[in-house]
């Protein structure tokens, strides 16, 4: 066996190992996205007061973001559209998402309440 067969067999080795690795790598994140993308429960609708108005800055710019103490006394990060008009001390109706296995509670704006 010469140093060409030798390099030849060490490569196709190579090859066969980086072909597993990388089946490996696509049936885990196969595996693992059922339980990050559908982490998502319960849904149900609560209430709360508009506190005040600001807004997080980003790469696309400035995202709005309201601060709504709920029912329960707890202050929550609420995003909301440009378009949308803010009334501070009006109650609002909110979207909440629990999650089903892990995280904390997803709140989106539904609306004001008349």
């Amino acid at each position: 066996m010469n140093k060409n067969d030798i390099k030849l067999r060490l490569q196709l080795v190579r090859k066969h190992w980086s072909d597993i690795a990388l089946m490996v790598v696509f049936i885990s994140l196969l595996t693992l996205f059922p339980f990050v993308h559908m982490n998502l429960g319960d849904t149900y609708l609560t209430t709360g007061t508009v506190e005040t108005l600001t807004g997080v800055p980003s790469d696309e710019g400035d995202k709005l973001v309201m601060l709504v103490r709920l029912e329960t006394d707890q202050v929550v990060r609420v995003r909301i559209r440009r378009s949308t008009n803010y009334k501070q001390g009006e109650i609002v109706s909110l979207k909440v998402i629990e999650p089903k296995y892990f995280g904390t509670n997803k709140y989106k704006f539904n609306g004001y309440v008349n």
